[in-house]
């Protein structure tokens, strides 16, 4: 790289305290200075200024990456580099970092965000380099050790894209069936025999879970069926028994025993402070704890309530409410999300109820059920807008601002002044292919358009 630029660089790029925390400077002199030493081509400095980045060490402080990504930043802004050049920089660094340090470049990420995902276009420029960048460290992340992470990085591509963009939308309703689940072979013993049942049968549930369509052969709704009956009744009596052991004040001691100094028993309790746990584990001797523990029934409830809401939506009654809506919006249908497999009877009236249970036991759960219950139910009747939505392919939100739609020219043929006396005597008159003359075509073609126009608005 040039020598010169290597050393202006290194003796101007000084590193401040809470940089991210203030707006990113200039760098006036020093952009005038490095404009002076560098003759070469954009791509030429591009080079040279990737090699000063990979040369410094990130170990000692990360303040000096910041200063650098600023300075490229100021460099972008007086368009002597490209506008993706900062998450190119970016890009390259989180290559050859630890996870610990990509995620404290991702913190400069987010505090720039106003000037890097502004008039972001999903499929060019900068918008590519961002997705991919953003991909590859969900890549590379645990999704159970760096939960947090992972959801900072999600938030900031919603951020940055708009939610119709096709990069975050599973339009072909593909689902994560690699998400397989392993569980221990237990011998049903006499005393724990329907334990260890229960044991397998929420386990095996979980193919099921993943790959909703499964429910369409009979043999595995029959399982499924069978399954949550079974998980049903074994929850209704252990809610039974969390409420009785509430009421006597036996559970309230133990949470008093076992939480710590700082956490008091209102704050776990009557707060309803939740613990969040990404993957279960699945061995035998923890399962009788799991089973205590209510965060991992309404767990395994809302997969149930998720389930069902599919299998719901796959009902004739509801197929057929969906199809009328969607014959009066006339809006283009998503092929890929609809089913034409269709329940039976007996099948759909059961599906009904499992619903209405799997609710109840929701609620009926301690501590705060019936608040919690109320969220599940506001979130799944969200989700079946979310599901018409891309039963729709997925319409974009934004809406025609009122001098767009002033300015918007109308279709070629209405724009012919039919009206005019003048021009109805040299229109042609011999037919088109289809039999019908000019002069009508244009002006039933003209009348409808104004008379859709009046419709709309």
């Amino acid at each position: 790289m040039t020598l010169e630029i290597h050393n202006l660089l290194k003796s101007n790029l000084v590193p401040s305290t809470n940089i991210l925390s203030s707006e990113p400077n200039t760098f006036t002199d020093l952009i005038d200075h490095v404009k002076a030493l560098s003759s070469a081509s954009s791509d030429k400095l591009y080079e040279d200024l990737r090699a000063y980045l990979l040369d410094i060490d990130t170990s000692s402080s990360i303040d000096t990456v910041y200063t650098f990504l600023d300075f490229v930043l100021a460099m972008s802004t007086n368009s002597l580099l490209d506008e993706k050049a900062v998450l190119l920089f970016v890009e390259d660094l989180m290559e050859v970092l630890t996870i610990p340090n990509c995620e404290k470049v991702f913190d400069y990420l987010e505090a720039r965000s106003d000037h890097l995902i502004k008039d972001v276009e999903p499929t060019k420029g900068k918008g590519v380099v961002l997705l991919r960048l953003c991909n590859e460290l969900m890549r590379r992340l645990s999704k159970t050790k760096y939960t947090v992470f992972c959801g900072r990085i999600l938030i900031y591509l919603a951020m940055a894209f708009p939610v119709c963009d096709r990069s975050g939308v599973n339009s072909k309703g593909e689902f994560h069936v690699e998400n397989v689940t392993f569980y221990q072979d237990v011998m049903e013993e006499t005393d724990t025999e329907d334990r260890a049942a229960l044991y397998k049968t929420i386990w095996s549930l979980q193919s099921i879970f993943a790959q909703p369509t499964l429910l369409f052969e009979h043999e595995k709704f029959e399982i499924f069926q069978k399954g949550f009956d079974q998980v049903a009744k074994a929850f209704e009596l252990l809610n039974a028994q969390t409420r009785q052991a509430s009421s006597s004040g036996n559970l309230r001691k133990s949470l008093r025993r076992h939480a710590s100094a700082s956490m008091s028993e209102e704050s776990l309790v009557m707060n309803g402070e939740v613990f969040f746990c990404a993957k279960y584990l699945t061995g035998w001797n923890l399962f009788t704890l799991e089973l205590k523990d209510v965060q991992f029934r309404r767990q395994l409830l809302i997969q149930f309530a998720i389930t069902l809401q599919f299998c719901y939506g796959v009902c004739s009654n509801e197929q057929e409410r969906v199809r009328q809506t969607l014959e009066r919006s006339k809006m283009p249908t998503n092929r890929f999300v609809v089913y034409s497999h269709t329940f039976t009877p007996e099948e759909e009236s059961w599906i009904r109820q499992a619903r209405v249970a799997c609710l109840t036991l929701v609620e009926n759960s301690w501590p705060q059920g019936h608040e919690f219950s109320r969220i599940i139910l506001y979130v799944m009747q969200m989700e079946r807008n979310w599901i018409y939505w891309k039963l729709t392919n997925c319409p974009s939100f934004e809406k025609q601002t009122e001098e767009t739609m002033l300015t918007k020219r109308p279709p070629k043929m209405a724009r012919i002044q039919v009206d005019v006396p003048e021009k109805r005597e040299w229109r042609s008159t011999e037919p088109f292919d289809d039999g019908m003359e000019f002069g009508t075509f244009v002006s039933d073609d003209y009348r409808s358009w104004k008379k859709g126009r009046k419709e709309r608005f």
